[in-house]
């Protein structure tokens, strides 16, 4: 590594202010999880479905200047470069309260 002048950076433990780009991730997913959730149990089942659901989320979010101009060419997005398209459509999902948590039923 010092051959190549390769030097370690570490940010201290207690400080995530110096987080920058992924400490703002992190606080984006906690968002909307919590959206999600707000504050329920879930079986590791539907745990799974909600964070597929907050990647599909944070991954559509605009990464270039958005356009008011319908003909112009739409945002690039960490999907485009992911999955080499747009936003993939989720299906519609009904909730209902079981218990402590609820379950989603696909449509």
């Amino acid at each position: 590594m010092q051959q190549n002048e390769i030097c370690w950076q570490f940010n201290p433990p207690q400080a995530s202010n110096m987080g920058g780009v992924w400490e703002r991730l992190i606080r984006s997913n906690r968002k909307i999880m919590h959206a999600l959730l707000s504050e329920q149990k879930v079986p590791d089942e539907s745990f799974a479905m909600v964070l597929t659901e907050v990647e599909a989320i944070i991954n559509s979010r605009p990464l270039t200047p958005v356009s008011i101009d319908p003909a112009s060419d739409e945002p690039s997005t960490p999907n485009h470069f992911v999955i080499v398209g747009s936003t993939p459509d989720l299906p519609c999902g009904v909730f209902k309260r079981e218990g402590n948590y609820c379950r989603r039923r696909w449509r």
